[in-house]
């Protein structure tokens, strides 16, 4: 409350008559005639049991506001809050379901209750939605909007006619990802690994470790901006060797930091806390088809061109008979292999990631037009080199490179820095 140079001035006063307790606080400077003391004000105290807060004009008593806050103990209940419940919370589609056509986007409100029927005020859970029809192979994930309340609103894009069904899990509820956020992923150490130093005839080994935060005294320091971001790779000094001779890193299962988790906490990954489907999952709906069938999606819904930083749609997409139709951007599905070299020509592509990533890797390199049929079960092997045609070299699955002489184009893989696989060449860090 600020003062200003008029006659009127206004101050605050509190009281508690159930505890017979006044205060006054003065709102402007003591040269003014006001200094503020023990002393009860002359006021005419209204007779509530609560607290009272008046502003009063200083030159002649009158209230210009008063503000009650009375706390009625007559609705004090004896209650239990609980978990966001899988059984008790309610699914509701926000749209006629007799009238939903293809093109059309399809809502749903998800409002948490817990195992009292009491309404969740919270947001914070993680949900998975999945909207299908097993009969013609379509599919599309939901995307959740999390309100911050207790209510949550599902978008799916009804990209194909026919009759679909629909799936919403509860992955994991609000606490365990606080735990997670909270607890475990700032629990520095809990990963390690044993650091290999190889100098000559001589080998030594030490513990090493992951620390983002806090200090450190006398260890070898691995920075790596680039993978890391602002965690550093730490090991223990090895007995003689110099840090840089390190050669290799094993994963120690045996050592590391411990998270301790109670069984309360433990049952928030479990069952029936921990991904269950929503019992009142809404029923079937048919999705008609418009007037035409030849109507398409950028007919009805604006897909812009591919390029950086798009804004992220209501929908990525979905799945029909094995094809992904995607709705951020016009993406063209490549599958003549002398249009893919063509465009290719006299150009690097880098691979960087972890094992998922190396499978597009050797993806690519079929498409590109390596004699190779890439199935779920011959995706790890290396390819080999082809003379006068493509070029392998690379010094292991971690890092290396195919090069297509004839067209020049070349592929690069490289594994993400650090991993729990059980031996990690040094090789990674210096890429």
């Amino acid at each position: 409350m600020g003062y200003s140079s008029s006659s009127a001035f206004t101050f605050l006063i509190t009281a508690n008559i159930l505890g017979n307790h006044y205060n006054s606080r003065q709102a402007f400077p003591s040269n003014y005639g006001y200094v503020p003391g023990p002393k009860k004000p002359s006021a005419r105290l209204l007779p509530f049991f609560d607290d009272i807060i008046m502003m009063c004009n200083y030159s002649n008593g009158e209230i210009v506001e008063n503000h009650s806050n009375l706390w009625n103990m007559s609705f004090a209940v004896r209650s239990s809050r609980g978990l966001t419940s899988p059984v008790k919370t309610k699914i509701t589609l926000l749209q006629d379901e007799n009238n939903i056509y293809r093109g059309e986007f399809i809502s749903f409100k998800i409002s948490t209750m817990d195992v009292y029927d009491r309404p969740r005020v919270f947001g914070g859970d993680l949900w998975y939605a999945t909207m299908y029809d097993q009969k013609s192979k379509f599919g599309t994930m939901g995307k959740v909007v999390d309100h911050n309340n207790g209510t949550y609103s599902v978008y799916f894009y009804a990209g194909n006619a026919g009759t679909v069904a629909f799936r919403f899990v509860l992955v994991l509820q609000r606490e365990a990802i606080m735990f997670q956020r909270n607890v475990l992923r700032t629990t520095e150490m809990r990963a390690a690994w044993t650091g290999t130093f190889v100098s000559g005839n001589v080998t030594e080994t030490s513990n090493c470790f992951l620390v983002r935060e806090g200090t450190w005294k006398d260890k070898c320091e691995y920075p790596h901006p680039k993978a890391l971001g602002k965690s550093t790779f730490l090991c223990d000094p090895p007995k003689s060797l110099p840090c840089y001779t390190m050669s290799l890193i094993t994963v120690n299962k045996r050592s590391g930091a411990t998270v301790a988790m109670d069984k309360e906490t433990q049952s928030l990954f479990r069952s029936p806390n921990a991904n269950q489907k929503v019992t009142s999952s809404p029923a079937m709906i048919n999705i008609k088809e418009r007037e035409t069938s030849a109507v398409r999606d950028t007919d009805m819904y604006t897909i812009p061109s591919c390029e950086a930083d798009l804004k992220a749609p209501l929908s990525d997409g979905y799945w029909i008979k094995d094809r992904w139709v995607s709705l951020v951007c016009q993406n063209k599905k490549w599958d003549d292999v002398i249009e893919v070299q063509r465009c290719l020509q006299n150009k690097e592509i880098y691979f960087l990631g972890d094992s998922t990533t190396r499978q597009w890797f050797q993806m690519m390199v079929e498409v590109v037009g390596y004699p190779i049929n890439v199935t779920d079960k011959n995706w790890r092997p290396r390819v080999k080199s082809i003379p006068d045609e493509y070029l392998v070299t690379g010094e292991d699955d971690y890092h290396w490179n195919i090069q297509d002489l004839r067209n020049n184009i070349t592929m690069k893989y490289r594994h993400h820095a650090l991993s729990r696989h059980s031996k990690i060449p040094i090789i990674v860090f210096l890429t």
